[in-house]
């Protein structure tokens, strides 16, 4: 914006990072496992109309969710 390169009324889909995937509460644990071999990160939503999000996970969490459940 200082420098004049964009405008606070150029389109925002540049900004999006395609590094991210939305999940919602009621999605497999399989699903988060291959986001996170993909190499993204997934973004947990309530699922509701408004898609509130709720957390980001992280490798670590899902290793800490299976090491429990063994």
């Amino acid at each position: 914006l200082f420098e004049g390169k964009v405008k606070t009324s150029d389109s925002i889909d540049s900004l999006i990072d395609p590094s991210v995937e939305f999940v919602e509460l009621q999605d497999p644990v399989a699903k988060i496992q291959k986001i996170l071999q993909d190499g993204k990160s997934p973004l947990v939503t309530d699922g509701g109309p408004q898609g509130k999000l709720i957390t980001i996970l992280t490798k670590i969490d899902l290793i800490t969710y299976l090491g429990a459940r063994s």
